[in-house]
């Protein structure tokens, strides 16, 4: 074996391709070969993080990314990409120090870093405040620092209870929600951040803006890290076990409970979805800065307001926060400034839609005599154009209503004193034309149709 660790790791990853090519459907073989080649990996992170000196041939560095990058399995090419991020890490590291020194051609450390990450630090935590937290905290904490969790999962943490009674809401982060962003609040419904649909409180949920198992993923990265070369992280060991978020066992560091639950109750990282939409294939799973740019609420908009304000998303901690160009000591959470920027940005849909859910009952009792009928599908239609037009997706325009109602059927309904429509639908189309034509609220709609009724008795007597 030669003495060269980038040239080890790329041996390794050579023979690793090869064991995949033969061992097609025999996973235990392969999963065995995944194993040595980590270990080569590691190993050879190690030398090259306590080297005093390192030279790396940039055009092998580069063969070692795209042979990678060439592993079909994406669970194996996921692992080996951690490494590469490791890698980058500490050559990094080196040249910072004046320590690396490569062949002519320049290696762009940064550019293979701005494609698979830094590895991250804890930073700061942000909690609840101490009177929705649980009745002493500070005794618990001391405690959970003392247990380590050598691999941790989603059911080693909950959110913490609040001491406050409600009997809608029982946990810390979403009582502080609810008192915080009483704009997004209409009685007994909350705004959920997927839709800006409401729903009863009782069947929201918390859920996490950066995904909880995201957030394991990048503490995993940062324990590697640190445990690889623990003499270059000292400082960063000392804070963190100062902090009582990971502890030394055996000669390596390991997270506490007090980390993950820290991280899982961080309520700058929380915001509201229904039970559907966090059981959906939204966002899942996925980085926030990904789904963001392409989610309908979000995308352009936000990303215009982050742009403005000089602010932007930073990945230097374990969980995504955001930042200021401007202010050094700015730092938000992602979930909290969106609920805030959704307050000012589509208010005037969140009024709408609050408006609906305050009158539809009404406006369906007055409209709607039969359940499922085609008058109905008319005002839930309705009701979207209304929501479309708000957000300047698009035009209004007749031909979809004409696609609820029959072709034959149409032109009858548009006809004043047509024989074959009642007077009900001849008040229902010229509602349509009227809600089109100037768009009103529903609460106005709801009492001009109240009146026409009214005055149809009045005429009928």
């Amino acid at each position: 074996m030669t003495s060269n660790p980038i040239k080890n790791i790329s041996n390794a990853v050579d023979e690793l391709r090869s064991a995949i090519k033969e061992n097609k459907g025999k996973v235990r073989l392969t999963q065995d070969k995944v194993s040595e080649t980590i270990k080569i990996f590691f190993d050879s992170l190690k030398r090259t993080a306590v080297a005093e000196n390192i030279v790396v041939d940039t055009n092998e560095i580069d063969a070692l990314v795209g042979k990678v990058d060439l592993i079909v399995s994406v669970n194996i090419k996921r692992q080996l990409q951690t490494y590469l991020t490791l890698l980058f890490h500490f050559l990094a590291q080196k040249k910072a120090t004046g320590n690396l020194k490569t062949d002519e051609k320049v290696l762009d450390i940064e550019s293979y870093q701005e494609r698979f990450g830094k590895v991250p630090v804890i930073g700061k935590v942000f909690l609840s405040e101490e009177k929705f937290l649980p009745k002493k905290y500070k005794e618990s904490k001391a405690n959970a620092s003392k247990i380590i969790i050598p691999n941790p999962n989603r059911d080693e943490v909950s959110f913490f209870q609040s001491p406050i009674e409600n009997q809608t809401k029982t946990t810390s982060v979403a009582q502080s929600i609810l008192e915080k962003h009483t704009k997004l609040l209409k009685n007994d419904d909350f705004v959920s951040a997927a839709s800006l649909e409401f729903h009863n409180i009782k069947n929201l949920q918390a859920d996490h803006v950066h995904p909880y198992s995201s957030i394991l993923a990048r503490v995993r990265l940062f324990l590697l890290a640190i445990n690889i070369d623990q003499k270059r992280h000292e400082n960063i060991i000392c804070k963190s076990v100062e902090e009582g978020y990971i502890a030394l066992e055996k000669g390596d560091y390991f997270g506490t409970k007090a980390l993950y639950l820290e991280l899982f109750n961080d309520i700058e990282n929380i915001w509201f979805l229904s039970q559907a939409e966090n059981a959906g294939a939204g966002k899942l799973e996925a980085d926030p800065r990904d789904w963001i740019e392409n989610d309908w609420i979000f995308g352009e908009k936000f990303l215009k307001y982050l742009s403005e304000n000089e602010l932007y998303i930073d990945d230097s901690e374990i969980i995504l926060r955001v930042r200021s160009n401007k202010k050094k000591d700015f730092v938000r959470g992602i979930g909290s400034l969106a609920l805030e920027w959704l307050d000012t940005n589509y208010q005037s849909l969140i009024n709408f839609r609050a408006d609906l859910l305050e009158n539809y009952r009404s406006i369906s009792s007055l409209i709607v005599p039969h359940p499922h009928s085609e008058e109905e599908k008319i005002l839930r239609y309705l009701a979207g154009q209304f929501m479309l037009k708000l957000l300047n997706i698009n035009k209004i325009d007749y031909t979809d209503i004409k696609k609820l109602i029959t072709a034959k059927n149409w032109d009858h309904l548009i006809k004043e004193g047509s024989e074959t429509s009642s007077q009900h639908q001849r008040r229902l189309i010229s509602g349509v034309e009227q809600t089109l034509a100037q768009p009103i609220s529903l609460a106005s709609l709801a009492a001009n149709v109240k009146k026409r009724k009214v005055d149809q008795n009045d005429n009928d007597q």
